[in-house]
Formats: structure tokens, sequence, C-alpha cells
């Protein structure tokens, strides 16, 4: 009797054992899929999660180049890597993001590693991309300001304006390209009094079809930043907006396109434009911004615009600095897949 029950014991052990291998193999086929899926569907993400797998090779902690380059291009990557970080260290008064860098010399390293035809590309916000034609300090500091800003944000703020992003980084690179040099009293190359690009979507359709979509941004994001106080706007900006702040209606109202406040109010987009052009025509206004403006100062829309925190947020899309706050030193102190950001 005994003897019948250990054998029995002894069956189901077995089976179980059998169970347990089984479904040890089903799950590791799973999660083997699913990385394949992964690396073929987003080849990009793939690569930055584990760049050795791609054969890139890495010169040190957080730094990895293509195979077989001289020590000079090495040495030369690595230079503009750091020029790249000192650039968005001196806006911000230091950095707290250190993404991954992965660099290409040969197109077909980059494509290897999921690039395209842009520059560079900053890649779930936490690692860049630089091709070819992205080795230099610009380019690269543009799609690291990206990963520093939303680092900065974290995960419990709202969503930046898409245009403020990329014009903020066109600010921090200091692009030739879409902006004049700081001795210049007015850095814009190109400026616009239209709405610019909320989503990243949006941004990409845009910027693909317009080259001046990057200069438009960064003209506005400098005469944010002149207007307002410069970098320690932006500190301020994001202590606000990572504390669950609204956006400021300045910066918010350069955000709402035609088509949607049309979809909004389910009216005609030509009768939108119709309307807009009437009205800042008899107000005497040059932009929509300044028409919000021009309400809230008057009377005409409800004064509900204040954070959660309890601060106030003026209608010049200026932030009430707090009597004690983290940001009183003179220069800012030290202390960025929403999606990819594509250096054009």
């Amino acid at each position: 009797m005994v003897r019948n029950i250990d054998m029995g014991s002894g069956a189901m052990s077995r089976r179980r054992r059998t169970w347990w291998r089984w479904l040890t193999a089903i799950v590791t086929g799973l999660v083997v899929t699913a990385v394949a899926g992964v690396a073929v569907a987003f080849p990009s993400v793939a690569a930055t999660t584990c760049p050795g797998c791609y054969g890139m090779k890495q010169v040190r902690p957080g730094l990895y180049l293509e195979p077989g380059l001289p020590a000079a291009r090495e040495r030369q990557v690595t230079e503009v890597v750091d020029a790249a970080g000192r650039r968005v260290a001196d806006f911000y008064g230091g950095r707290r993001s250190s993404p991954d860098i992965l660099a290409c010399l040969t197109d077909t390293c980059y494509q290897k590693i999921g690039g395209g035809r842009e520059r560079g590309i900053a890649v779930l916000n936490r690692a860049v991309m630089l091709s070819p034609n992205g080795i230099d300090p610009v380019i690269a500091a543009h799609e690291m300001s990206h990963v520093e800003l939303h680092a900065r944000l974290g995960s419990g703020a709202g969503p930046m304006p898409q245009w403020f992003d990329e014009g903020l980084a066109v600010v921090v690179s200091g692009d030739p390209r879409y902006l004049k040099p700081e001795t210049a009293g007015n850095r814009c190359r190109v400026s616009t009094q239209e709405a610019l690009p909320r989503t990243l979507d949006d941004w990409l359709r845009t910027a693909k079809a317009d080259r001046d979509t990057y200069a438009k941004a960064a003209c506005r994001v400098s005469r944010w930043l002149q207007a307002n106080g410069g970098s320690r706007a932006v500190l301020e900006l994001i202590e606000h907006l990572a504390g669950g702040g609204e956006l400021p209606t300045s910066l918010a109202a350069a955000s709402r396109s035609n088509t949607e406040i049309a979809a909004a109010l389910t009216i005609e987009e030509g009768t939108v434009k119709t309307h807009v052009a009437r009205i800042l025509s008899k107000l005497g206004l040059r932009t929509r911004v300044h028409a919000v403006i021009y309400a809230y100062e008057h009377g005409l829309a409800p004064r509900g615009n204040r954070a959660r925190t309890g601060r106030p947020v003026r209608s010049d899309g200026k932030i009430p600095a707090r009597r004690r706050t983290r940001f009183s030193c003179t220069e800012p102190c030290s202390s960025r897949d929403g999606g990819p950001h594509v250096t054009a």
C-alpha cells in the first residue's frame, strides 16, 4: 500500500516537472518572439537597448561607435559628443540626463541600427542616434536637448507642444541654419503668426512639407525666452509643469490650429480663418496669442488658468516666481517615445 502511494507521488512529480518545462518553453518562445518583433518593427529601439547586439563598439560608458574606426576618428566623435553635452549643460545649468549615444560614420551602419535619412534622432527620450551627417556638436546637442527636457519634466508632466520642444532644441544647440547668432538683436530667420504643430505626428508632417518649420519654431521660442528671462524661464516652466501645472496661456494658444478650432466648434476651417482675421483687425492685434492675452486682461475669458500647485499663470505667459524657489541663483542652478525627435 505504501509502495503504491510512493509510485503515484513519483509519477505526479514527473508530470509537474514536464508541465513546468513546457510552460517555460512557451514563455521563452513568446519572449523571443516579442523581442524579435520589436527588432524588426522598431530596429532603433532594439539597437539603443542593446547596441552590442548590432555590432556597435563601446568606447566609454554610454558612447557606442561604429566598429573598425581609426583611433583618430573615435577621438573626433568623442569630442563632438562632449562639446554637445557642454552646450546642453550651459543652457540648463547642468545635466540630469545621460543618454546612450550611438554614432555611425557610414550609411550602412546607420541603416543597420534603424536610422533613416535624418541627421540625428532621439529614441524614446533616453538615447540618441547620430548619422554620418550628424557627427556635429549642433546636431548632437539638438537631440540631447530633447532628452534633457523630458528627463526634467518626468512622466507626470502634461504634454509639451512639439513646436516648443523642437524650437528649444534649436536654441540650445545654436543651430545657425534656423537662428541668427546670439549677438543679433532679433535672432529670427523666419517668423510666422500661424499656429505651429503641437503633436509629434503633426510636426513630422509639417516639417516635411515646409523646411522653414524649424526656423519658425525657433523664432517663437527665442522671442518667448527674451520676454521671460532666458533659460531661467525654461527651468521655471519645467518646474511648473512637472508639478502638475497647466501650460501657460501664451504657449497653449500658439499651439491651437485652425483645424482644431473648426473641429471643436463643428464649423468649416475657412470660417475660422475669416473670423480670426476679423477679430485681429478690429482689435488692432497681430497674432492670436495677443488676442488671448487681450481677452484675459479685459475680462472676456474666465481666469481659471491656475495650476494645481496653486500658482497662478499670468496672461502674458509668465509664471510668477515663488518667494522661495529652487532656481534662486543668478544663473540657472545645476541640479531631456514619446516618440522620436528628428533633426532635419
